[in-house]
């Protein structure tokens, strides 16, 4: 909510319809068999390392 133009209010509203859809999530994944389940996220590392070294971490941290 920091890095967009968004009030309190509406920041919450956001996050309250995210989280419904949690619950289904949940379900779904301790239904999947252990094969079916990976970590690989090569834009999250590349985040990582540019958190590292990038000038202002403010809203990133």
């Amino acid at each position: 909510m920091k890095t967009v133009p968004l009030g309190q209010v509406a920041g919450q509203k956001i996050l309250l319809q995210v989280g419904k859809g949690i619950p289904a999530l949940v379900a779904r994944a301790l239904q999947m068999q252990d094969e079916e389940i990976s970590n690989f996220n090569p834009g999250l590392s590349i985040a990582g390392c540019r958190h590292e070294t990038q000038y202002s971490r403010l809203f990133r941290s």
